[in-house]
C-alpha cells in the first residue's frame, strides 16, 4: 500500500512530502501530490513505465545509484514530464526498449514546458537519455548521461528547444554525445565531459546556432578528441601563459577545456547548495571545504610529466577583496606562480605542478557566512523564550 505520511516541509510550509518506498506506484503518489509538493523515493527498483509528471513538483531519490527507475528494455518512454516548474534530481533511470533508427524510446523527455530542472540523475541504456522536445529555460544539471542503445542519442535537443542550460554532465559512451535540431537554437551547453561518444555532436545544425562555452573565463566543454594546445590565456588566447583553455576553438566551442571537469559539493547553507569545479589531468581525491577557516582544500595525483588544476569557485562561497590576498599552497608551501581570473559570479584559478602526489590548499579571507541555524535548534530557543517569559510573569 502507498505509504503517503504527510510532513510538513520546514522550508516551505506550504510544501507536502510523500515518501515512495518499494512496492508502491510512483505514478499513484504524483496523482495524488498536488503542485509544488515533494516525493522522496526510497532505494529500491521500480519497474514502472511510463511515469506522467503533469504537475509542477520535486522528485527526489534517496540514493542516486540505489533508486532505480527501470524500463526493462521494454519501455518506450520512462518519465515524461508535461508540466513547469518540475525538479527531478538523485535518480537513476534505465534501459529502454530500442536500438533502431532513429531512436523513438526515451529514458526522460521534457515536453513542450519550461523551468524544468534534472539534476544528479544517472540516465542510461536508452535509445535517446533524454529529450528536450519544444521545452525551454531548463536546466540539465551534473549527470551521468551515458550508454545509449545502438544508434542513439545521450541529449537530443528536438526543434524548437531553445534558452535551455546544459551544464556538468559526463555525457559519454553514446553514438551521438548532443543531437541538435536545426529550430533547437540559444540553448548554452558548458562545463561538460564529452567522452568516448561515436560522435559528440550531431544534427543538421551541427550545433552552430547555440552557445558551447559560458564565455571567458568561464570556458566551455572538455572534449576527449581535440588535441589542442594551451600555451596562451586571455578572452583572444593571445596573452602570454597558459590558462587551463585550449589556444583554438573545437565544435564550435570557443573556450574548450584542457582537461576533464568534476564538481564537488562544498555544502548547502539555507536553501542553497555550493559546489567547486575542477578541471584538471590529474587524479583528484579528498575535496574538503572548511568555513570557518576559509579555505577549499583536495589532492591531486599526476603520474607522469607536468599536471594542472583549473579550479572554479563562486565567490558568495569564497573569496577575497582582491587577487593578490588568494594564498595558494602545495604541501603546506606557498604557490608562487597561477594564473587567476575572475568574472561576476567565481574565481578561476589555474595552477600547475610536477609529477607526483600533492595537497592543494586555496585560502581566501571570507567565507559563506554560517547564518543558517537548524530548525530544531530554532525551535528549542522559542520554546526556552517562550518558557522564561511565562516564569517571569509568574513570579510577578
Amino acid at each position: 500500500m502507498l505509504n503517503l505520511s504527510r510532513f510538513a516541509n520546514f522550508v516551505a510550509a506550504s510544501n507536502i512530502i510523500y515518501y515512495v518506498e518499494p512496492g508502491d506506484s510512483i505514478q499513484t503518489a504524483i496523482n495524488r501530490a498536488n503542485p509544488g509538493d515533494i516525493l522522496l523515493i526510497k532505494r529500491g527498483v521500480y519497474k514502472e513505465y511510463p511515469i506522467f509528471v503533469n504537475k509542477s513538483l520535486t522528485i527526489i531519490g534517496e540514493s542516486r545509484e540505489e533508486t532505480i527507475i527501470d524500463g526493462e528494455e521494454l519501455a518506450d518512454l520512462i518519465i515524461n514530464i508535461m508540466a513547469d516548474n518540475v525538479k527531478i534530481s538523485n535518480l537513476t533511470i534505465q534501459n529502454t526498449g530500442g536500438g533502431a533508427y532513429p531512436p523513438a524510446q526515451k529514458g526522460i523527455q521534457i515536453t513542450a514546458v519550461k523551468n524544468v530542472e534534472i539534476s544528479d540523475c544517472i540516465i542510461k541504456n536508452c535509445a535517446t537519455n533524454l529529450r528536450l522536445g519544444g521545452s525551454s529555460f531548463s536546466r540539465i544539471l551534473r549527470n551521468m548521461i551515458t550508454h545509449a542503445l545502438t544508434n542513439g542519442y545521450g541529449v537530443h535537443l528536438d526543434e524548437n528547444s531553445k534558452y535551455n542550460e546544459i551544464t556538468s554532465n559526463y555525457i559519454s559512451f553514446n553514438d551521438v554525445g548532443i543531437q541538435v535540431e536545426r529550430t533547437a537554437t540559444n540553448n548554452t551547453i558548458y562545463h561538460n565531459n564529452f567522452m568516448n561518444n561515436f560522435l559528440d555532436v550531431g544534427g543538421p545544425a551541427s550545433g552552430a546556432n547555440n552557445r558551447w562555452h559560458n564565455g571567458y573565463p568561464s570556458g566551455g566543454n572538455y572534449w576527449d578528441k581535440n588535441s589542442g594546445e594551451d600555451l596562451k590565456s586571455g578572452v583572444q588566447q593571445i596573452e602570454d601563459g597558459s590558462d587551463g583553455i585550449c589556444d583554438k576553438s573545437y565544435n564550435n566551442d570557443q573556450y574548450p577545456l584542457m582537461g576533464p571537469i568534476y564538481s564537488f559539493k562544498a555544502g548547502k547553507w539555507g536553501n542553497q547548495e555550493y559546489y567547486v569545479s575542477i578541471s584538471t589531468d590529474s587524479e583528484i581525491s579528498n575535496f574538503k571545504f572548511n568555513e570557518s577557516l576559509a579555505y577549499l582544500q583536495f589532492a591531486v595525483n599526476k603520474k607522469s610529466q607536468k599536471g594542472f588544476s583549473r579550479v572554479i569557485i563562486p565567490k558568495s562561497l569564497l573569496w577575497v577583496e582582491e587577487d593578490q590576498l588568494w594564498k595558494i599552497y602545495l604541501n603546506e608551501t606557498l604557490c608562487g606562480e597561477t594564473n587567476i581570473r575572475e568574472n561576476s559570479e567565481c574565481t578561476f584559478i589555474y595552477l600547475t605542478y610536477t609529477q607526483g602526489f600533492w595537497i592543494v590548499k586555496m585560502v581566501g579571507t571570507n567565507a559563506v557566512p554560517d547564518m543558517y541555524m537548524p530548525i530544531s535548534l530554532i525551535f528549542i530557543l522559542i520554546v526556552i523564550s517562550a518558557v522564561l517569559f511565562v516564569l517571569k510573569k509568574l513570579k510577578h
